[in-house]
């Protein structure tokens, strides 16, 4: 659903999409996980601040970001299962 050929983009780690109802719609969030953000520059090209919306989900969404946050990872812990 989230696109594989994402696969192939070196430094790319995995792909999340989530999502949470609010009183007027439901709001989704894609949170792509890259190594360093030259995986990232990769990916998007040169402007990499423009954020990655397939056609075919914007034909179905209401509205969406043009533009993309990026945030480096500090802490990441696994949780014991």
């Amino acid at each position: 659903m989230l696109g594989t050929a994402l696969v192939v983009v070196r430094g790319f780690r995995s792909i999340d999409l989530v999502r949470r109802e609010r009183d007027h719609d439901v709001e989704f969030m894609t949170l792509m996980w890259f190594d360093t953000l030259d995986g990232v520059k990769e990916f998007k090209g040169e402007d990499y601040e423009a954020a990655h919306v397939p056609m075919q989900a914007q034909a179905v969404l209401a509205d969406f970001d043009e533009r993309a946050a990026h945030y480096e990872v500090l802490d990441h812990r696994e949780q014991p299962r």
